[in-house]
Order: structure tokens, then sequence, then C-alpha cells
């Protein structure tokens, strides 16, 4: 192989290389706009058989009206279904499920996702 066509093939090389996406974390925003304070947060690929790591850190609660920002692993830009499921200090537990979620999604529970099986 010649150097011109060696310089050649490492070039466009780069190039592909330069324009793969990245893989960087999905940064996500939960609100709590239940009633309860929340003391369990917990996140599944959609249709999971279980369900992830509480992603709270110990002791942690996220009180009404405030909001928690979760890194999630993924491609900036891609789509990713996941379930939600909040659990309040009464035990109760409020979920969302196949939701889309994409880099700086929010997404909002309310007393209407409360999980009344």
């Amino acid at each position: 192989m010649d150097t011109k066509r060696f310089i050649g093939f490492n070039i466009l090389f780069l190039l592909i290389l330069a324009i793969l996406p990245a893989q960087q974390n999905l940064t996500i925003t939960i609100v709590n706009n239940t009633m309860y304070k929340i003391q369990n947060v917990q996140i599944r690929m959609a249709g999971g058989d279980s369900w992830g790591e509480d992603r709270l850190s110990a002791n942690q609660e996220l009180p009404r009206r405030e909001i928690l920002t979760l890194q999630l692993p993924g491609q900036l830009n891609a789509i990713n279904r996941y379930d939600i499921r909040l659990t309040d200090v009464g035990g109760g537990t409020y979920i969302k499920q196949n939701v889309i979620i994409q880099a700086n999604s929010r997404i909002v529970f309310t007393f209407d996702d409360f999980d009344r099986e």
C-alpha cells in the first residue's frame, strides 16, 4: 500500500470516528407533584423483569413539589424507553410505563400516576 493511500485510509477512519455519537449519560429530571414525600426512585428498561436499585441515596427523600436530577446510561440524542416507579413514605407507588426519555427529559409525577394494584 503506498503512502498516499495509507494516509487517506487513516483520515477516513478518523472522520468516521468523529461523526459517530459519543457514549454519554442522559440527564433527566423527575418532578414530585404527588401529595407525599418519596423515599424510593427506581428505573428499569421498559418491560423489564425487575426494578433497578433505588436512585436516592440512603436516608434521602424527595419532598413534594421538589425535583430530582438523575444520570442514565445511554447515547445523547438516542431515544430510550423506561419504566419509572416512585414509592412514597407510606408505601404507595406511582408508576409511569414505557416513557420515552431523551436528553434533559422532565418527567412529572402526580397523584394520577398512583398504582392502584
